[in-house]
Formats: C-alpha cells, sequence, structure tokens
C-alpha cells in the first residue's frame, strides 16, 4: 500500500515538473525548477520512510549544487536579464527607428515601450532580454549612435 502511494508521487511530480518548463523565443526556462521539484520529493519521501539522515544530507547538497548553479551561471552570463534603458533625441520617429535597427542587429527585440515628448525632445524608455555579454554589445552600440542625445541604463531584473 505505501509502495503503491510512493509510487505515484513520481508521475504526479512529473506532470508538475513538466508545467514548470516553458519554451519561447528559441530559449528554454524552468528547468532547474523541474529538477529541484523532483529531487526535493525524493527528499520528502526519505524523510516520509524515516531515513531522516538521508534526507538531511541530500538538502544540504542540493542547496549547495543550485547555489553553485547560480553563481556558474552568472559567470559564464547563461542568465538572461530584462535590462531596462533610456534614451532621448530629437523626433520620436527616428529614436525609435534608430532604437529598432541597433536592436534588430543584435536579434533583440524591444519591450514596454514608452515614448514622451517634450520641448521638442523625445524620451523612450524601453527594455529588453539580453545575457550580459550582449546587454554590454547593445550598450555600446547606443553609446555610438549619433541619433541618441543621451543614453541611460535604468537597471537589470534576473530571469530564469
Amino acid at each position: 500500500m505505501i509502495t503503491h502511494a510512493l509510487a505515484q508521487i513520481i508521475p504526479g511530480i512529473g506532470f508538475i515538473g513538466a508545467g514548470s518548463i516553458l519554451q519561447a523565443r528559441g530559449s528554454v526556462t524552468g528547468l532547474t525548477t523541474a529538477a529541484t521539484l523532483f529531487v526535493v520529493a525524493s527528499v520528502g519521501m526519505a524523510a516520509g520512510g524515516g531515513l531522516y539522515l538521508t534526507a538531511a544530507f541530500a538538502t544540504g547538497l542540493i542547496l549547495i549544487s543550485l547555489r553553485l548553479l547560480g553563481r556558474f551561471e552568472r559567470k559564464v552570463s547563461l542568465r538572461a536579464m530584462l535590462i531596462a534603458y533610456e534614451v532621448t533625441g530629437h523626433g520620436t520617429e527616428p529614436v525609435l527607428a534608430e532604437l529598432s535597427r541597433i536592436l534588430a542587429s543584435e536579434h533583440k527585440t524591444m519591450q514596454g515601450v514608452r515614448a514622451a515628448t517634450t520641448d521638442g525632445l523625445s524620451r523612450v524608455v524601453f527594455s529588453f532580454e539580453a545575457s550580459d555579454v550582449e546587454h554590454k554589445e547593445v550598450e555600446v552600440l547606443l553609446h555610438q549612435s549619433s541619433v541618441f542625445s543621451s543614453v541611460r541604463s535604468l537597471g537589470a531584473a534576473e530571469r530564469e
């Protein structure tokens, strides 16, 4: 009876894990989340079966592994970031056209675009997804453009 109940945990967690995996724009996210769900379910089964030392050891190993994996991802710039910028220039159309040209050359698309014009100067706030290396390449191109009066980074937020 108990082994039958434990056997049902595996497909249940597999189903939940599969739901956490997303594919969009050529990238897959949620693999670490799915794997962590599976491992945590295993720790729960070990603890439920009275294997407390094994469960505690596995928990420590999981925490250390996730911490090291996170550091490795940041070091090799694998993790995508949502980076926000503010650019100003004369005329909304030329500014947006130049932004589109620069981002298209790097195979990036603008997200959350907001534009406003005050006293003939257009201010455009936008964001795009990129790794740290890709972000630096786009930043160089933004600063090199003669269309923009100013370019200012508004920060970045990590994506899974």
